[in-house]
């Protein structure tokens, strides 16, 4: 199942024969609404199954199955694949409630964060079609922008922006597990699981950011200032 609206969605279709010589390639569809169109795809590596990687979030604008199909023109013989398949596209509650404001709840648009994963190697296992991409931008905005360790520029970098990618990374891939723990904390738990994994008190109040984000962030961090001690003065030592 892929989101309504969702940008980046990869669409294949096989065609089981042999186009490593075609010239053009479709993906006609039905919505669940009865409209139908098709969208221009390419050839997949294998010669055995087209694609087309969603761009517009009116690309899939219907919740519900739509089926597809493909259509080949190889060599003079041009057609509809044998088969059709059904695509089930569900709501996307983040892409329709979230909206996205730079330099008010994000610094990196979706459409930055989109570019900025395409190059970002084992992205693509959290950030997908799937993910709640905008929920994930907004909350390492404000995980960063309210920890009180930075200090950011009034237009943000780019360097900002792909901190703030970073984080929502980090956020998606361990978010769930981090609330777990901060519940246990919150009700004095200090050892839990099979290895018994042991939790120091202030556990609970320390903000996780991965040191990636830290490098990124290096020029933005809040200056720790001074401190005052108690020193032991000498009258007879010279200055």
């Amino acid at each position: 199942m892929v989101n309504k609206g969702v940008i980046g969605a990869k669409i294949t279709v096989n065609v089981t024969s042999d186009i490593a010589s075609g010239t053009v390639f479709k993906i006609y569809y039905r919505k669940p609404d009865g409209t139908t169109g098709f969208w221009t795809a390419g050839k997949e590596t294998n010669n055995t199954s087209i694609s087309y990687t969603t761009t517009l979030a009116t690309d899939l604008d219907q919740v519900g199955i739509w089926i597809l199909q493909s259509w080949v023109e190889v060599g003079g013989w041009k057609g509809y694949g044998e088969v059709t398949v059904e695509l089930e596209v569900g709501e996307n509650k983040s892409t329709e409630l979230i909206t996205l404001t730079p330099g008010t709840n994000t610094w990196a648009t979706l459409a930055e964060a989109e570019t900025y994963f395409r190059t970002r190697l084992g992205a693509s296992v959290y950030w997908n079609a799937t993910a709640e991409k905008p929920a994930a931008l907004v909350s390492a905005f404000n995980t960063l922008y309210y920890s009180g360790l930075f200090t950011f520029p009034a237009t943000a970098t780019q360097v900002v922006k792909n901190a703030q990618c970073e984080m929502a990374l980090f956020l998606l891939q361990h978010l769930s597990d981090m609330d777990a723990r901060a519940g246990l904390i919150a009700q004095g738990v200090s050892e839990a699981g099979i290895v018994q994994e042991k939790y120091k008190d202030d556990a609970g109040t320390e903000i996780a950011i991965p040191p990636i984000v830290r490098t990124l962030l290096a020029d933005c961090e809040t200056s720790g200032g001074f401190f005052a001690t108690d020193l032991e003065r000498n009258d007879d030592e010279d200055v």
